[in-house]
């Protein structure tokens, strides 16, 4: 019985592909979260615009 070589090209190309999934996926998340925060940014501005527009009235 042969001893597994875990050293070729299939399994280093399997490790980096999962580095980079994680990658992608950390990203993403970053990305949607700024998405959010930008969101929730800009109720918050409409929301102090509505509030000084109606005490102006």
């Amino acid at each position: 019985m042969d001893k597994v070589d875990d050293s070729g090209g299939n399994v280093n190309e399997l490790k980096n592909f999962w580095q980079e999934q994680k990658a992608f996926q950390l990203a993403m998340t970053k990305f949607n979260l700024q998405v959010e925060t930008d969101k929730a940014q800009a109720q918050s501005r409409n929301r102090v615009a509505d509030a000084v527009g109606q005490s102006g009235r």
